[in-house]
């Protein structure tokens, strides 16, 4: 386990500026820059136990803060692909035994390698039947408020047939990982590759993130990209805005948003947005207290959350917040982005389990935002509670909707998740009769 030693010691000394690099550009180089070489030797945690039946189903595999909130691996890469033409059985067995090899050389969690992949509507209308069970529409534009902020564009629509998504703690798993399934590699962390991505899958588009507690800052510090606040982002923040996320009492747990009816059962459906964020802005216009506010709500106490939000533990009273929305609104004038979500939760549960994480693919401050759901029609609704069109907001007053006016969506597409058994490039029935 040399490797991965060494390739931890990067992420937690000066030098993991050039680890986030090496993720964000890719391939063999960034393998290199590293390990200091082209490893063939495990680099990441080898297997030690079943695999879940969802794909999506991390939890046992994620390790925990002292609040017991689920940790997410540092790091992330997104590969976006398209079909040349109709999967054929030999290409599901070539991918099938592609992504099987990663689950025989790595452990299903954070120090090991999560793989998921994902189907869009457009991959399922070449069939001749319809998808069963499973609402799975195109993506769409949806709130003007987050998807056209001043001087924004509508988001670009995803229009890829799949998507996989990788993600470690060890940058040189995900790198290596990547690379075994280009057909760039024959091996991955010691373990020899059966398969690869068949040769009808192009990759049309390569996204990369990061999230951990002082990468926001680390950023910042290296004017890695522009535009940036002058006032330092804590070093205790795991993303651009300075606050936790992932509290575990406004997350829907792995069941909740798992398909339970049809042939798709066990499966989940993720939305997928990229936002840029106005950091610069963010931190101008408001000091700490008023950052809580609009995060938060207007009734959240800055003594109780603390500088980095660690100070709520696992549960951030979000649904309080929300039976106080009108309330803070008429006193204070404002609302908050968490408060607003929380009007949306079924019997007082959240909809979504969120995974987002910080990036700057298109080299400004921005956000990959991964929301799983039973329904993408459970994404929408929360982002219909977010743009707030049903509150009698200030006109023409700036800062008062949460945090909308500091969030462009650029990129917006929808998955169907399916169950580990039908993940390789599924039929609209699924396998079963």
């Amino acid at each position: 386990m040399l490797f991965s030693r060494v390739c931890l010691l990067v992420v937690v000394t000066p030098s993991r500026r050039d680890l986030l690099q090496a993720v964000a550009v890719g391939g063999t180089t960034g393998i290199a820059a590293c390990l200091g070489g082209p490893a063939e030797d495990p680099i990441v945690a080898r297997p030690n136990g079943s695999l879940p039946a969802g794909q999506h189903e991390w939890h046992t595999g994620l390790a925990t803060d002292a609040d017991g909130n689920d940790v997410l691996p540092v790091h992330h890469v997104y590969l976006f692909c398209r079909l040349a033409d109709d999967p054929t059985d030999t290409d599901r067995d070539r991918l099938e035994r592609a992504l099987s090899s990663l689950e025989r050389a790595a452990a299903w969690r954070s120090t090991g390698l999560f793989c998921t992949v994902g189907y869009s509507a457009q991959y399922f209308d070449r069939f001749d039947v319809p998808l069963r069970d499973v609402e799975l529409p195109t993506p769409a534009e949806l709130s003007e408020e987050i998807d056209k902020f001043p001087g924004g564009q509508p988001p670009d629509l995803d229009d890829a047939d799949l998507f996989v998504h990788l993600a470690s703690d060890e940058a040189a798993g995900v790198l290596a990982a990547e690379a075994a399934l280009r057909g760039d590699r024959t091996t991955f962390n010691g373990t020899t590759m059966d398969g690869s991505l068949p040769d009808r899958v192009a990759i049309v588009d390569r996204r990369s993130g990061f999230v951990a507690p002082g990468l926001p800052a680390a950023k910042q510090a290296e004017r890695a990209v522009e535009p940036l606040p002058d006032e330092p982002i804590d070093d205790q923040a795991p993303l651009w805005m300075g606050f936790r996320a992932g509290y575990r009492a406004s997350q829907a747990s792995e069941t909740e948003v798992t398909i339970d009816t049809g042939p798709f059962a066990g499966g989940t459906v993720a939305t997928l947005e990229t936002f840029e964020v106005a950091v610069d802005l963010w931190y101008r216009d408001h000091d700490h207290a008023g950052r809580i506010e609009l995060m938060f709500s207007p009734g959240h106490d800055p003594a109780t959350v603390g500088s980095v939000g660690e100070r709520l533990g696992s549960d951030p009273d979000n649904a309080a917040a929300a039976d106080a929305i009108h309330d803070d609104l008429e006193r204070a004038g404002k609302v908050g982005h968490a408060q607003k979500a929380a009007r949306a939760r079924v019997d007082g549960r959240p909809r979504l389990l969120r995974r987002d994480v910080n990036t700057v693919d298109f080299d400004v401050p921005g956000i990959h935002f991964l929301a799983l759901s039973q329904s993408a029609a459970d994404y929408v609704t929360v982002r219909n509670a977010l743009a707030a069109d049903d509150l009698p907001l200030p006109v023409g007053a700036p800062s008062v909707n949460g945090i909308t006016q500091y969030l462009h969506a650029t990129h917006r597409g929808v998955y169907l998740i399916p169950p580990r058994t039908d993940r390789s490039f599924p039929r609209p029935a699924g396998i079963r009769p």
